[in-house]
């Protein structure tokens, strides 16, 4: 997620923080990375923290006037006593020779409450200057300010949850189905007609109308515009919805219909080379039905690129974060064609995630697995030979000092 200290950019998502909102809030920015309502929805929409001065008053009560008064005028008579009886003492070893020494004790004992009263008054009459923070998110920046659709306004705390994408989201789904109703959606030009509607081109510039429920079944406009295979009457359609789409930011592509069939499915079935390209730097979940769906492609050209698609491992990063026999995970995932082709990758994702982790068990441990299933790099098999030349060099050093061979 990118930070920026100003919010002066129209066309981008965002985090918009300045450095002194931060420093009066008492956080950080990796503070507000870890509140996943936050990130979440500065991924897709523009959210804004900012600060607000408050003073705050500190009341009058007669009764603390009177209890410091009773309490300071009893203090300040024995400071007073207790100012004559020291001067007496001087006087009388005559280290004390002028009658403005009489004074002091009197003036003393005066000064305890009208200091003590001056002080109090002062406390109530400056305020204590505090600032709390309000966060809001909206679909973009217009003019310095949120525009479009726009969240409440939330006092800032850092642990609670905001929902800022939750609220975003309902307040587009109410819009887009008001929408929605006056067109049809199940073709490329009633989508088309829909996505030209200017109420969409306002406030749904990212693509966030491709991610709302269209029926009580969970379909969306996007499962739907999926289902769709091109051909010579709606090609010109499908082309600029496909063209609308490259320029969208916030769709989910990893998205499943009523069925269970994902987005991705959807495009790999159809060997849809213009979907393909369209969602290639997206970074979708591998699953099982992936490899099914793969395994029918008969374009050779298509399945390598297909092939070269992102792709995360969710069975991987639960074993690594939750503890769990790794070997056998990568064992059930060796005879998909997605992993495979992802091995290089996924190999120096693991290496870095583990990077803290006890050397002498990655060493032990984790390596071996590692290269049992082809994904150890050649450089750390490489420095992994030299630590363990070094170990045994070590060793026979040590041997040889304890025979005597060494001093």
């Amino acid at each position: 997620m990118r930070i920026y200290s100003q919010y002066n950019s129209q066309n981008f998502q965002a985090l918009h923080v300045n450095p002194k909102t931060l420093k009066r809030l008492g956080t950080t920015k990796e503070a507000l990375l870890k509140n996943a309502s936050i990130k979440d929805c500065s991924d897709r929409a523009e959210v804004t923290l900012k600060s607000k001065r408050h003073y705050d008053f500190k009341e009058f009560y007669r009764e603390d006037i009177e209890a410091i008064s009773t309490l300071t005028g009893l203090a300040g008579g024995l400071v007073g006593a207790a100012g004559t009886l020291i001067e007496g003492l001087l006087r009388a070893l005559s280290l004390v020779k002028t009658d403005a020494a009489l004074w002091w004790p009197f003036a003393a004992g005066c000064s305890i409450p009208v200091l003590s009263i001056a002080s109090y008054l002062i406390s109530r009459i400056i305020p204590r200057i505090r600032y709390t923070g309000e966060i809001q998110a909206g679909d973009r920046i217009e003019n310095n300010k949120l525009a479009g659709r726009v969240t409440k306004q939330h006092e800032f705390y850092e642990k609670d949850n905001y929902k800022l994408a939750e609220e975003l989201m309902k307040k587009g789904n109410n819009d887009f189905r008001m929408v929605m109703t006056k067109y049809t959606i199940d073709t490329p030009k009633g989508i088309l007609s829909i996505l030209n509607d200017d109420k969409i081109k306002e406030n749904f510039t990212n693509g966030d109308c491709f991610n709302y429920k269209i029926n009580e079944q969970g379909d969306t406009l996007l499962t739907r515009f999926f289902d769709i295979i091109p051909d010579a009457d709606n090609q010109n359609e499908y082309n600029q919805i496909l063209d609308k789409m490259k320029n969208m930011k916030g769709i989910i592509y990893n998205q499943k219909d009523s069925f269970g069939i994902s987005v991705l499915e959807k495009i790999l079935n159809a060997e849809n080379f213009a979907a393909l390209e369209l969602v290639k730097d997206y970074k979708f979940p591998y699953s099982e039905e992936l490899d099914d769906a793969c395994s029918n492609i008969a374009d050779k050209n298509f399945k390598n690129k297909a092939l070269n698609l992102n792709f995360s491992f969710p069975q991987i990063e639960n074993v690594l974060s939750e503890g769990g026999y790794l070997d056998q995970v990568l064992q059930k995932l060796s005879a998909s064609p997605f992993f495979n082709a992802n091995k290089d990758k996924l190999s120096k994702e693991i290496l870095v995630y583990t990077d803290n982790w006890n050397k002498s068990y990655r060493s032990e441990f984790l390596f071996p697995v590692l290269l049992k299933h082809g994904m150890l790099p050649n450089e750390v098999i490489d420095a992994r030979i030299e630590e363990l030349k070094n170990v045994e060099t070590e060793q026979r050093l040590r041997e040889a000092s304890n025979y005597g061979f060494y001093s």
